[in-house]
């Protein structure tokens, strides 16, 4: 995906409010940007982030019977 300047924003306010690394900053706005999940181990480093939906795919899930 191309870092746009919508990505380039969101990932700038991220990074005011949060205060996270460049990189984490960039992977969460193009996921916001684009409405997309973002997959990861590391969920830590995304929470709090608003409006962000956050999958870790190791955690066990949830399933009903």
């Amino acid at each position: 995906m191309e870092l746009n300047r919508q990505v380039a924003e969101r990932t700038i306010n991220l990074r005011r409010k949060k205060r996270i690394k460049l990189g984490d900053g960039i992977i969460a706005a193009t996921a916001l940007v684009h409405d997309l999940t973002l997959v990861t181990r590391n969920t830590s480093d995304f929470a709090g982030i608003e409006g962000l939906n956050v999958l870790n795919p190791f955690q066990q899930q949830n399933k009903d019977s």
